[in-house]
């Protein structure tokens, strides 16, 4: 059995355009990546909102750039919560996620409003088997 290669993200956002929670502002999180399309998985995702106009957001990852709301691509996705509620949720399974050749995949926090939101974040990937 081989041993789970496991890889955090942790970043903040600042000054987060809220206008559209359709196709938000985006957040590159870089996996190691060797040339290959890789298969991860989410095991878990941390996300608090500690400044901004904002009332609520909806959080979500996809594999391709630009994705947008709902699309093929959307890998994660949560409806729409309060800003005041943090997110903080392990997958005991994991959500398969496929990276691109460069290890990145997407992030949108997905504010309803303002230019100004602030926040933190904490994602957990594991690198699925036979990969």
């Amino acid at each position: 059995m081989a041993i789970p290669r496991i890889y955090e993200v942790i970043g903040s956002h600042a000054d987060v355009d809220g206008v559209d929670q359709v196709t938000p502002e985006e957040t590159t999180l870089q996996l190691p990546g060797d040339g290959k399309k890789r298969m991860w998985l989410i095991t878990s995702f941390h996300y608090v909102r500690t400044a901004g106009d904002a009332t609520s957001y909806v959080p979500r990852i996809g594999r391709t750039a630009s994705f947008t709301n709902a699309d093929i691509d959307t890998v994660l996705a949560y409806n729409s919560t309060l800003v005041g509620t943090p997110i903080s949720e392990v997958f005991p399974a994991g959500i398969p996620i496929k990276a691109d050749a460069n290890g990145r995949v997407y992030f949108q926090p997905g504010f309803d409003t303002g230019l100004n939101n602030d926040g933190n974040y904490r994602i957990m990937f594991e690198q699925a088997e036979g990969n």
